[in-house]
């Protein structure tokens, strides 16, 4: 019988030692499109194009495939609201095993319609989502206040 060792990260082998890497954490820059032009951002000097969805999902896997217990998805840009497909974004990373997405936004971009999606796609585990000290809550709260 063979005893077969299961890979759970990926294998990167240099002169002197092979490193295992794990990934804690999953980010994919899904557009190169800002609203803004800060100074001390390096996507000012990005492509200004969106990322395809399939080559998204193709970032996912990969990374699940070499860390399986990974919860967290970083989505980010340039600005991940100007991404011209957002709505569709979002629903298929959660579709394809984005169980906790995080959002680098600069928010200037956020309408009610945007939370609206979140609230739908909101953590299916409540205890899970308390862990953030209750985010959602907050930021809605946040958002309604400054347009009222």
């Amino acid at each position: 019988m063979d005893c077969v060792k299961q890979q759970t990260g990926l294998m990167i082998e240099t002169e002197q030692a092979i490193y295992e890497v794990i990934f804690g954490q999953i980010q994919i820059e899904i557009t190169g499109i800002c609203n803004m032009r800060c100074a001390h951002c390096r996507a000012a000097n990005d492509q200004k194009q969106d990322m395809p969805i399939p080559q998204m999902l193709k970032i996912l896997r990969f990374g699940r495939s070499y860390s399986p217990s990974c919860k967290e998805l970083l989505l980010s840009g340039g600005e991940p609201l100007a991404h011209r497909q957002f709505e569709e974004v979002l629903s298929a990373v959660r579709e394809n095993g984005g169980d906790f997405i995080t959002l680098t936004t600069n928010g200037s971009l956020l309408t009610s319609r945007h939370l609206d999606l979140f609230a739908k796609l909101r953590s299916r585990s409540e205890e899970a989502y308390q862990h953030f000290f209750n985010s959602f809550c907050l930021i809605t709260r946040a958002y309604r206040e400054l347009n009222s």
